[in-house]
């Protein structure tokens, strides 16, 4: 049972390391897009969603669910220097924890459940 078990803890260590990589994609191409407009490089004020698409296209911004819509959507006060250094704790944040979960074994993984089971059922 516990080799059978151990094959859905690979699944799941897997799983939550390319959450972490989604993630980390999504962070830190917000982070270079509130720069690029702090710094003027990038203009999206009174133009066309077309031209802008084309801007982050030429920039090698990334597409999520075939769309640039995770930066376009963001509100116009999110786009300001602290939400900006935010963002960059959270890429810091968010390799950390990606660095945490490959170095766990998938046995440390279901030997650290076992301990939070146990503490439930002792309650």
């Amino acid at each position: 049972f516990v080799k059978f078990r151990l094959g859905f803890y690979d699944k799941r260590k897997a799983y939550a390391l390319q959450e972490l990589a989604d993630q980390h994609k999504i962070l830190t191409n917000r982070a270079r897009f509130i720069k690029m407009i702090i710094d003027g490089k990038l203009k999206v004020n009174n133009r066309p969603k077309a031209d802008i698409v084309i801007d982050l296209e030429k920039s090698k911004f990334d597409q999520v669910s075939e769309s640039f819509d995770y930066l376009l959507n963001m509100p116009i006060h999110s786009l300001t220097k602290e939400r900006y250094e935010d963002l960059l704790k959270q890429v810091i944040e968010n390799e950390n924890e990606t660095i945490r979960i490959k170095a766990i074994l998938p046995m440390d993984m279901y030997k650290s459940d076992l301990v939070e089971l146990r503490k439930k059922l002792v309650k």
